[in-house]
């Protein structure tokens, strides 16, 4: 695509399903590297290619960890395990269907769903797999599971839940949405008996895991403007959960912190964000829809900085690692924060076809999967 980025392109999760499109030839040039005096390094540990890559359709897959192992699918239907210390390939599954919403991973089974509307679940440990089912549209974020349900959001507004056992249907919920909404949905949050889920109207919905039954409903984003297209308002990041606060991104909406038992909110900012934040021990960080990184108190105080050397590169959505706020760009190259004060301290490129998917962080390291393929775990280290 080059570094000019036609609009429709650069707002990657703003791909529209419905009856209308952006339109217009405008083009905005996304902000060239900044140069800096790097205070920390990127050091890889190991790096490995899975075949085919993530496609041309705005994938956005994230590695899955579960156990030692770390999982990860390409676009054409292959699933992978690797040794999360060194990067072995354990072991390998066609499925020879082509993958939409990534690897969802729990209580020892791994989900796949496919761009014919189904969820396919297999036994962590070799593949094997273990039970499928119909969705009624297609899923483009992964599957949650734990000991009872495996829990499926699709871009139609359902949120299924089937036994984790048996893949049997226990229960679905169904969201009006717009007419008009981002291509995409939020990834939806399972805890042991309550699922969370963020839809295209800008609700927040809690329901209980057993029966499906809604126990609170929160406005996250209200439309505003005369058009369709002001109007959308989708929570397409996923939800995150800590300390019983919910915290929930909104396109042209809010930011806001709800709480977990009531759906009460506790205090909201004016963002916009396709994004999920991502949580440090006092702040949280934000990636918006024009791909400036952002800070906020835990307690709502903010932005208390905002870095702009970022504009329009696609960013994911924030990570923490060893203290810093990591984020990664349409080019492959991954940024270092520093969390006080947004100033760059690190980079490193690992995949010149690009990043789309979330990062994933755990013991203290960071596993990217670049749209090429390419699997790398890196960690951060002071120069």
């Amino acid at each position: 695509m080059g570094s000019r980025l036609r609009l429709l392109a650069l707002a990657a999760a703003l791909l529209l399903s419905g009856c209308g499109s952006w339109g217009g030839d405008g083009e905005i040039e996304p902000s060239p590297l900044v140069d800096f005096e790097p205070q920390a390094e990127f050091q890889t540990l190991w790096s490995v290619r899975i075949d085919q890559g993530l496609g041309e359709k705005y994938h956005q897959y994230q590695p899955a960890l579960l156990g030692n192992r770390i999982y990860v699918a390409n676009y054409e239907g292959t699933l992978t395990a690797f040794n999360q210390d060194n990067g072995e390939r354990l072991w390998e599954r066609e499925l020879g269907l082509p993958v939409s919403g990534g690897v969802g991973v729990g209580d020892g089974k791994i989900a796949l769903t496919t761009y014919d509307g189904e969820v396919r679940v297999f036994r962590a440990l070799d593949g094997a797999e273990l039970w499928q089912a119909r969705l009624s549209s297609e899923a483009l974020v992964p599957v949650q599971i734990n000991q009872d349900i495996a829990l499926v959001q699709t871009i139609d507004g359902r949120l299924t839940a089937f036994d984790a056992q048996s893949g049997g249907r226990r229960w679905q919920y169904s969201a009006q949405i717009p007419s008009l909404t981002l291509r995409g949905t939020s990834t939806p949050l399972l805890t042991d008996d309550t699922s969370y889920a963020g839809f295209a109207n800008g609700k927040v919905i809690a329901l209980n895991n057993a029966t499906g039954e809604p126990l609170w409903e929160s406005r996250v984003a209200i439309p505003q403007g005369k058009t369709e297209l002001e109007r959308i308002v989708d929570v397409d990041g996923p939800l995150m959960l800590d300390k019983g606060v919910l915290y929930v991104t909104s396109y042209q909406g809010r930011l806001a912190a709800l709480s977990v038992r009531d759906g009460r909110q506790l205090w909201a900012a004016e963002a916009s964000s396709y994004q999920g934040v991502g949580l440090g021990d006092e702040q949280l960080f934000l990636s918006t829809a024009q791909d400036h990184v952002q800070a906020y108190g835990r307690r709502g105080y903010g932005p208390l900085w905002e870095q702009e050397g970022l504009y329009f590169r696609q960013l994911s959505s924030p990570s923490i690692l060893d203290g810093a706020v990591v984020v990664a760009d349409f080019e492959g190259y991954v940024h270092a924060l520093a969390a006080e004060d947004g100033d760059f301290l690190a980079r490193t490129r690992v995949d010149a076809d690009g990043v789309r998917g979330p990062l994933l962080v755990a013991n203290d390291r960071l596993y990217v999967l670049g749209n090429g393929g390419r699997l790398s775990a890196l960690t951060l280290k002071p120069e």
